[in-house]
């Protein structure tokens, strides 16, 4: 990778930082496969002298969320609000990314259900609001085709440039039961 741009940038940043630190999303040239990378320097009599990569792409990442995911529930994980980090349906990649365009959009996915996250239920809107939250989770509730989905979402920083949102969603009808008791 030694002549790739994006990884010659990644490694002057290395030879700057004081510590470890997430580096930007990294995608490898002829794979349009997106990295997450975890840089540790390392420092030989206080000179630069490389760096420790810990590196997983968003198909094993996804992939992951797969195995989590149950019959009802999709997890994903977003790169700010708008771009698609994992999400079951990447196991296998996604094409035509790039450094820069190195994630899906949440409509160019193909979840009908998770492109409509920042929409709220019409029907919930006025009772309830749309977004419900307390200090660990929030909760939104979207209608797609004329069924309701609840969304249990939770923010992380620290992880790149832009915060990590964490959630899963399921139909409001699955969910509705238990978080009533």
């Amino acid at each position: 990778w030694r002549e790739d741009p994006g990884f010659e940038a990644a490694m002057r940043q290395a030879a700057l930082a004081t510590g470890p630190f997430w580096g930007e999303l990294y995608v490898t040239e002829g794979r349009e496969m997106p990295f997450i990378n975890l840089f540790v320097p390392v420092r030989r009599n206080g000179e630069f002298v490389g760096a420790l990569i810990a590196g997983v792409t968003t198909a094993e990442l996804s992939e992951f969320l797969g195995m989590l995911a149950g019959s009802q529930m999709r997890p994903f994980i977003l790169y700010g609000p708008h771009s698609v980090l994992a999400h079951p349906d990447l196991t296998q990649g996604f094409t035509g990314l790039s450094n820069e365009h190195p994630l899906p959009d949440l409509d160019e996915l193909g979840d009908p259900v998770l492109a409509r996250l920042w929409s709220p239920d019409p029907e919930f809107e006025s009772e309830q609001g749309r977004t419900f939250t307390n200090d660990a989770v929030s909760a939104r509730i979207v209608q797609v085709d004329g069924e309701s989905f609840v969304f249990l979402l939770q923010e992380l920083s620290g992880y790149g440039q832009q915060p990590w949102i964490i959630g899963t969603y399921l139909p409001l009808a699955v969910a509705a039961p238990p978080l009533d008791r």
